[in-house]
């Protein structure tokens, strides 16, 4: 995020928004009402919007073709076709909002975002391999055991940062 009272503006509207979901669904008693559908998959694109980057795969480090890799932390999904990658939800986006449905408290609500609305730069062959064995919009065991299922190694912004640094020195 770009400043923190920014962060907490967006955080603030994503609870809202999730309020005003729950009292539509009470008004309307019916889950599966058109208008409860639609604002749901409306919903889905306001939780996307506080998307932070925290990871790429090794996969993808070793295949991006950027010469400073620690770029990759700051492109968003717009950016997908210039990595040639898959901007993957750690925790998906579905999960995501059924979790927040279920908090009442926008403090408890920010430290949820802020723990589970990660995002993994992977490769599109990782990112096939998460959906073959059924990882699409479900994690039971949590990301890390579905990312280890898959093989996908995920690297911090640190270990990039000390990875590109260890290649550097590599090369003199």
């Amino acid at each position: 995020m770009k400043s923190d009272k920014a962060e907490k503006a967006l955080i603030g509207f994503i609870f809202s928004s999730i309020k005003s979901y729950k009292i539509l669904l009470n008004d309307i008693n019916e889950v599966n009402h058109p208008y409860a559908k639609k604002i749901s998959n409306a919903l889905n694109h306001v939780i996307r919007q506080y998307d932070k980057v925290q990871y790429i795969s090794k996969e993808l480090w070793k295949s991006s073709l950027y010469k400073d890799k620690v770029e990759l932390f700051s492109m968003r999904w717009e950016d997908r076709k210039k990595i040639n990658g898959h901007y993957e939800h750690t925790t998906p986006v579905k999960i995501i909002k059924e979790n927040l449905i279920k908090i009442n408290e926008l403090k408890e609500a920010e430290s949820y975002l802020k723990k589970h609305a990660i995002i993994c730069w992977i490769t599109n062959k990782e990112n096939e391999e998460l959906n073959r064995l059924g990882y699409k919009s479900t994690r039971p065991n949590g990301w890390k055991k579905a990312y280890k299922m898959c093989k996908i190694k995920p690297l911090s912004k640190k270990e990039v940062e000390y990875l590109e640094k260890k290649d550097r020195n590599d090369h003199i």
